[in-house]
């Protein structure tokens, strides 16, 4: 998985952001009776635009200012949250032990011993955390908007809202708003009775919910177009997140398949949606590009069923992908190898008719991380009715 590192001066912005926002994000009130803590959090910058692989890169910078009455450095502990239950909110349980890449060079955790953050009195330091979200989520997508998918990756019209498209929800109905976010909060490490040293924390102070996406958007490749009852069509899926690297959907060990070494198979299944288009006199598709191809009038393509492989992927938030059948999509290889050929069984008759026309065809993935891919075209012409 690659790792999109901030450049220094963009390292040296994202510190100095952090003083405009001092006091935006308060901890929480110390209980009544208990003694406020010496160092604390003052406040946590939340990460601005798409974070992970498909955004600013899979370690993700956090700005934080860190204060201490006595003036000393602070040891600083880490944790993200995610929707484990898909019930739209990222509850206090649902916050786990971070990892930090201390080698990144944004991070301003001293490299001398003690490898602390420094803080100040008054309105304390500005200061960088690296999460490794990699290390800690792997090949998964939080966006901060989940739209409701088609079993072919297509977003669904909003019914009440022209213009708009349904909001996918979670299994109590609420709809999945969550993202991830990154608390934090000082440690003071004192000595104790005996040998056991005392710990003081600090309140936890987060961030506010932001958008990551460690995944790979999947591609394809149509290989032919031929004509027929039905019309056939030879693709082949592609995914730089699987384990399956031939897209037979059978771990080959040997083959070095198996990368985590957990024994099983870490696929990514793939959808389509195929599409097709009417040509019109003058349109010449080898002369066009996809820009131009995008801009013309298309209409979804309807599989024959029981014939070729499917279309067709059910990859709802929460819900397991099937292993069988119509909706479990299929095995995608890596893009470095050839893949397993698969064929696409358009019932041009029900949806284009009789007529002695030309068509062509395009086709959009997607992955069982409700991740779209780009759409590709093929400038192949069909002719039907002749």
């Amino acid at each position: 998985m690659s790792r999109k590192l901030l450049t220094l001066a963009a390292a040296a912005s994202l510190v100095a952001a952090t003083f405009a926002m001092v006091g935006a994000a308060q901890p929480a009130a110390a209980a009544k009776g208990k003694k406020k803590p010496r160092a604390r959090i003052v406040s946590v910058m939340t990460p601005l635009g798409l974070q992970g692989d498909l955004g600013a890169g899979s370690n993700v910078g956090i700005a934080f200012v860190a204060a201490n009455a006595a003036g000393n450095p602070v040891e600083v502990e880490m944790q993200f949250g995610r929707d484990l239950n898909s019930d739209g909110a990222i509850t206090d349980d649902e916050f786990r032990p971070a990892t930090e890449d201390r080698l990144d060079p944004r991070d301003t955790r001293s490299n001398r011993p003690p490898p602390l953050f420094p803080a100040t009195q008054g309105e304390g330091t500005s200061n960088v955390i690296v999460w490794q979200s990699g290390q800690d989520i792997g090949v998964e997508r939080f966006p901060l908007v989940e739209y409701l998918l088609s079993v072919h990756g297509r977003f669904i019209p909003d019914p009440s809202a022209p213009g708009a498209f349904l909001l996918a929800n979670g299994p109590g109905g609420s709809p999945i708003l969550s993202g991830v976010a990154i608390r934090l909060r000082t440690v003071t490490r004192r000595p104790g009775k005996g040998k056991k040293p005392r710990f003081t924390f600090s309140p936890w102070v987060a961030s506010e919910a932001f958008a990551l996406d460690n995944t790979t958007k999947p591609t394809m490749k149509i290989d032919s177009v031929t004509a027929g009852t039905p019309v056939l069509v030879g693709w082949r899926a592609f995914s730089a997140d699987t384990e399956d690297l031939d897209g037979d959907g059978r771990l080959g060990i040997g083959q070095g398949e198996d990368m985590d070494g957990d024994g099983r198979l870490d696929g990514d299944r793939m959808g389509v949606a195929f599409d097709w288009h009417r040509l019109a006199p003058g349109e010449v598709p080898t002369a066009m590009s996809d820009a131009q191809l995008e801009a013309l009038s298309w209409s979804p393509c309807t599989r024959l069923f029981g014939a070729g492989d499917t279309d067709s992927l059910d990859a709802r938030p929460g819900v397991p992908v099937p292993a069988s059948g119509d909706f479990a999509g299929v095995a995608s290889a890596h893009p470095t190898r050839a893949g397993q050929p698969l064929t696409f069984a358009w019932d041009a008759a029900r949806d284009a008719g009789a007529a002695a026309d030309s068509f062509i065809l395009r086709a959009t993935p997607f992955c069982e991380h409700r991740s779209v891919g780009k759409t590709v075209y093929s400038r192949t012409i069909t002719n039907l009715g002749d």
